[in-house]
């Protein structure tokens, strides 16, 4: 999944390319100057049980993916809600007044470094003196430069974290219940695909696209009367499958995603209530584990126990049986040893003659 950061060349011309993971499958060029011809990638064989456990891993992988993102998407909002409206000037303002503290090394004008013994005196000299318009100039254009070179590796990097996300989802087989998976961006561009709205939150999306995705099943499934039933089997039922490991410590937005994945309509505001309704669909045909029994659990647990109890009895008769058994077979071989005689007898060759009784 390094394919957006990695450096690829071309076979032939040996000059890099952009690679693209839709590309995998197909035979592809360069398309660099004088190089026309045409090659795929290597395909290598992995064994099922191999195929197994990577889904797990890129599971597991892509949970705490979008935990750590989720965590970097609400410190990006807190610092753009802080710095909305700066321009420019203003910001140059702050990182003089933070040079001036000694939270920067170098002079936000001129780029000026502090030596190691330096400190806010220093910092407070060299900004009265700095008048060299430019140098400022200079430092300013390069500070442009940086900063939209930073910009354009964050864009490469986002757009492979994209690529992972979807790729990720695809691979572990691009069902409902693990749509929640995909990124708002994602998402939104499926719902435009699907000709549906793409405004709401993540909750509201996953829930359009996981009624319209299973609407467009039920019409195949009436055109396919031979993949109907097994179609119809398929459930959206919460399992320890399709839900995340770390589903306790997920935010109340990714909550709410998990739960419209799975079609459980939730109006819950707290975690809680979201991990609750999620709890009651998972094991809305089973008996639900509790803390503390009622009569009617404890009667229950009471008579298992019993059974328990006599199931072992019996095994441990068996057992016995099976000693007893073994010491009557033992006793019956005794008796034809001693029933079988040996006798020695000499012979006119002074040969033994063995005879048995």
């Amino acid at each position: 999944f390094g394919c957006m950061t990695a450096l690829h060349k071309c076979p032939f011309c040996r000059k890099e390319f952009d690679y693209a993971v839709n590309d995998f499958h197909n035979k592809i060029s360069c398309g660099n100057k004088g190089c026309t011809k045409t090659f795929g990638f290597m395909l290598y064989n992995v064994s099922e049980r191999r195929m197994k456990e990577l889904r797990e891993e890129l599971k597991e992988l892509q949970e705490k993916r979008l935990k750590r993102q989720d965590a970097i998407d609400r410190r990006n909002a807190r610092s753009q809600a802080g710095s909305a409206g700066q321009t420019d000037e203003s910001q140059l303002k702050e990182e003089i007044k933070a040079f001036k503290m000694g939270l920067l090394n170098a002079c936000p004008k001129c780029g000026w470094e502090m030596g190691k013994r330096d400190g806010k005196d220093e910092a407070v000299a060299h900004l009265k003196e700095c008048k060299n318009q430019k140098k400022i100039d200079a430092y300013q254009r390069r500070k442009k430069v940086e900063k939209i070179s930073e910009e354009k590796k964050s864009q490469r990097k986002h757009l492979q974290d994209e690529t992972v996300n979807l790729k990720t989802w695809e691979f572990l087989g691009g069902e409902n219940e693990s749509i929640w998976m995909l990124s708002m961006e994602q998402l939104q561009k499926m719902c435009g695909d699907y000709k549906l709205d793409t405004k709401g939150e993540k909750n509201d999306l996953i829930g359009r696209l996981v009624r319209h995705r299973n609407a467009l099943d039920s019409s195949r499934m009436l055109g396919d009367a031979a993949g109907a039933d097994s179609a119809g089997k398929k459930s959206s039922v919460p399992t320890h499958h399709t839900l995340p490991k770390n589903l306790e410590a997920l935010p109340l937005d990714q909550l709410k995603a998990v739960a419209a994945a799975h079609g459980i309509e939730c109006n819950g505001t707290t975690r809680q209530s979201v991990i609750d309704a999620i709890e009651k669909e998972r094991f809305r045909d089973e008996p639900q584990l509790r803390l503390t029994m009622t009569a009617e659990h404890e009667e229950e647990t009471r008579i298992q126990t019993k059974t328990t109890g006599k199931r072992k009895a019996k095994k441990a008769l068996d057992e016995d049986d099976d000693d007893e058994d073994f010491k009557i077979d033992e006793e019956v071989m005794k008796k034809e040893n001693k029933a079988a005689k040996i006798t020695i007898s000499d012979s006119d060759d002074d040969e033994p003659l063995i005879t048995k009784a």
